[in-house]
Order: C-alpha cells, then structure tokens, then sequence
C-alpha cells in the first residue's frame, strides 16, 4: 500500500501494519489493522520475526506476520488514513528495494525475511 506519512514528508510504500490495543494480542492487531486498511483476509497466518524498532533509544518492538491464502474484502481505514492499496509480485517489490523506492524500516524488513523464508524453503 502506498500511504503520505507526515513525518517523513512524502508517501511510502508499506506493509499494512498498526498499533496493538490494550489487552490485544498481536496477531489478533495484525488481522484487524489488514482488515481496516487493506480489506484483505488471511486463513493462514505465520510470525516471521520479533525485533525493535531503534533499541538505542526504544523500548518498542514489532512483530511482522505473514499473510497466506488472501481474499479481497473492503476496508475501512480511519478517517485520516489516506491509503491507496495495490498488489505486486515479489520480485518487483524486491526491484524497488534495490532501486531505493522503499523507505520504511518494518517493509524492508518483512519482505527481506519472507524472500529469505521462502529461497531456503522454510515456508
């Protein structure tokens, strides 16, 4: 999805991804905010990695799930969220990756693991 991000000043490409709620577990976080801003539903479900996001200074960390077995559905972003979603195959986001296209740190991280996952078979 393609989304403008205030803080960085300029629209980025990334993953779905969203803040867990009190008492919310995080997978639970992961298929509601995929629903919300991107419509999309998964059957199948697998955590890829824990890590933080600046340990330096930080005590946040993330979860990246992967998604399998999608179908469409609509979304229902929150009312300042101005997301404009679109597939594309792997080897293309990988493309844009090498092309320094791709900023955000939890994307390049996600897509970086399930290429990974899935050259050596893991998946």
């Amino acid at each position: 999805m393609r989304q403008f991000r205030h803080a960085a000043g300029q629209f980025l490409i990334e993953l779905p991804a969203g803040r867990v709620d009190a008492k919310e577990a995080t997978l639970a976080a992961a298929k509601r905010e995929m629903i919300e801003e991107t419509g999309y539903r998964a059957k199948r479900w697998t955590l890829l990695n824990k890590y933080f996001a600046s340990p330096g200074f930080l005590g946040e960390w993330m979860q990246i799930y992967l998604a399998r077995d999608i179908r469409e559905g609509a979304a229902a972003p929150e009312p300042d969220e101005n997301i404009e979603v679109f597939r594309l195959p792997l080897s293309e986001a990988l493309a844009l990756i090498a092309a320094n296209k791709i900023h955000d740190g939890k994307t390049l991280i996600g897509l970086m693991l399930y290429d990974s996952a899935r050259r050596s078979g893991r998946l």
